[in-house]
């Protein structure tokens, strides 16, 4: 959070652009609804296994979902979509949905919720790294600071007690 707020403050302080608090409010929630999505994963997953929890987890999002992308289909040009944007579509559901969650949640049955998931935290500073090394984006020194800082408190949070 502390990196998130970091982020925040230094991306409205160097654009003079204000943060959105809808925008802030949309990623607590996202933020809140992953951490019961882990959650219960991590307790459903050695009852049902992982790829029954998956595809549960994955029908009960899309009770939520639907409803939203119905009431959004008309903002679509959908003769403006093209077969390159279908195969990034089906990728993304079958590869990014299915297959990560059945990985995550292998991971959490074998691993346990409190020692995997907060490794989750590193996926921002691996998709910076990505985005530096494949992209050629920019990497700012406050980056590698919130980057460092984000490593830092994962790898603190593994510490038993004693260590910390």
């Amino acid at each position: 959070m502390i990196g998130t707020f970091v982020l925040i403050i230094y991306t409205a302080r160097d654009t003079g652009a204000q943060a959105s608090i809808s925008g802030d409010l949309i990623i607590f929630l996202g933020v809140i609804a992953c951490a019961i999505g882990y959650i219960a994963g991590a307790k459903t997953t050695p009852v049902i296994g992982t790829w029954a929890t998956t595809f549960w987890g994955i029908a009960l999002a899309a009770i939520l979902l639907v409803p939203v992308a119905v009431a959004l289909l008309e903002r679509t040009d959908w003769a403006s979509v093209d077969s390159v944007s279908w195969a990034a579509m089906l990728y993304l559901a079958f590869f990014g949905t299915i297959g990560g969650y059945v990985a995550w949640f292998w991971a959490l049955d074998r691993g346990g919720v409190t020692r995997i998931a907060s490794w989750q935290l590193a996926q921002p500073v691996i998709t910076l790294s990505l985005a530096g090394f494949i992209l050629g984006e920019r990497i700012t020194l406050p980056l590698i600071l919130v980057a460092a800082s984000i490593v830092a408190g994962t790898a603190w949070a593994q510490l038993p007690e004693r260590g910390r």
